[in-house]
């Protein structure tokens, strides 16, 4: 079960966590940050900076954001992607400035890897999922 599983954890770590599970949200808090899962999320989140280009090829499925005193990201899950939106997320990188690196695997998907000052996109896409993080250092 999800609170044995919750609570052994805390007892392996010997750290104070702060659970708190409702509405399709899962938030856990440490010294160390701040998790949030977010399985009702339908948008693309306002707080990730507008440098980075929207990934709108896709329903949204979930959501995870985290925060520490040294990163920022978001995680983002979506369903019903289109087989070519790896390729349309590439070029929108590029317009927007960012160095990409890909990886495209014919009829599966594939990667984008986009960097820009001090922020990180990762795109992994294949079979009508994809998942979107971003990261903030």
């Amino acid at each position: 079960d999800v609170d044995g599983r919750v609570n052994d954890q805390v007892h392996a770590s010997g750290e104070d966590v702060e659970v708190d599970v409702r509405n399709q949200k899962t938030v856990v808090e440490t010294e160390e940050g701040r998790v949030e899962f977010d399985a009702s999320a339908k948008s693309w989140p306002d707080a990730i900076p507008s440098a980075v280009p929207k990934f709108s090829y896709g329903k949204i499925s979930g959501l995870t954001s985290s925060e520490s005193a040294e990163i920022k990201g978001w995680t983002i899950i979506y369903a019903d992607v289109p087989a070519n939106a790896a390729d349309k997320y590439k070029e929108a990188l590029k317009s927007g400035g960012f160095t990409v690196q890909s990886v495209n695997v014919p009829g599966m998907g594939g990667s984008v890897t986009g960097e820009k000052d001090d922020i990180t996109v990762v795109l992994m896409a294949g079979e009508n999922q994809a998942t979107l993080s971003v990261q903030i250092q």
